[in-house]
Formats: structure tokens, C-alpha cells, sequence
């Protein structure tokens, strides 16, 4: 019975890998709770992706200024409130750079 069990929940896992890989970027994001600060359009406590997207339009360097930040914090860049840092536990790097891309992309 314990293998069974077993079984089950290493196809639970890998269903939950395979769909994870599979899920937009903005179901990442708000997975990851960066949806909390943030919205599409909207400012919110912190930037709207439109405008960060906007603040770094043809900005070669942005998306690893961005994924810095993600990983590590950053408090001034827009305005006092402080984003804390995002662990790769709970967005991993293929993921965020996923939603990095589609922020820049808006």
C-alpha cells in the first residue's frame, strides 16, 4: 500500500512540474504572489507591468536589472515602498526569466 501511495504522489509531483511548465506567465506571477504589489495597467504598491515595461523599453540590460531585483529586493527604484526578495523556491529561474520576458514584452 505504501508504494502505491508512493506511486502517487511522484505523478502528482511531475503533473504539478508538467502544468507549471506549461502555465502562462501571468499565472506565474500571481503564483509567486507578485500580484499582490503589482497589476497589468494599474499601479498598485508598486509599478503596473505596462509601466515598467514602458520605463525599460530598449533597454538591453533590463531583464537581468529586473530578475536582480526580483532575487534580491529593491526599495527607491519607484518611489519608497520596498519589494522584498522572490527565492528561487518560489519562482524558479526559467520561470521568472519567463515572466520577465513578458513583462518587457507588453
Amino acid at each position: 500500500m505504501g508504494t502505491a501511495r508512493q506511486l502517487l504522489a511522484i505523478a502528482w509531483v511531475a503533473g504539478s512540474a508538467a502544468a507549471s511548465a506549461g502555465e502562462d506567465p501571468a499565472a506565474l506571477a500571481d503564483s509567486a504572489g507578485c500580484g499582490m504589489c503589482h497589476h497589468a495597467e494599474q499601479a498598485m504598491l508598486g509599478p503596473s507591468w505596462q509601466a515598467i515595461a514602458e520605463r525599460y523599453a530598449g533597454d538591453e540590460g533590463a531583464a537581468g536589472l529586473l530578475a536582480q531585483r526580483v532575487r534580491e529586493g529593491s526599495q527607491g527604484v519607484w518611489g519608497e515602498a520596498m519589494m522584498m526578495p522572490t527565492p528561487k523556491e518560489k519562482l524558479g529561474d526559467a520561470e521568472l526569466a519567463r515572466v520577465i520576458d513578458w513583462i518587457l514584452s507588453r
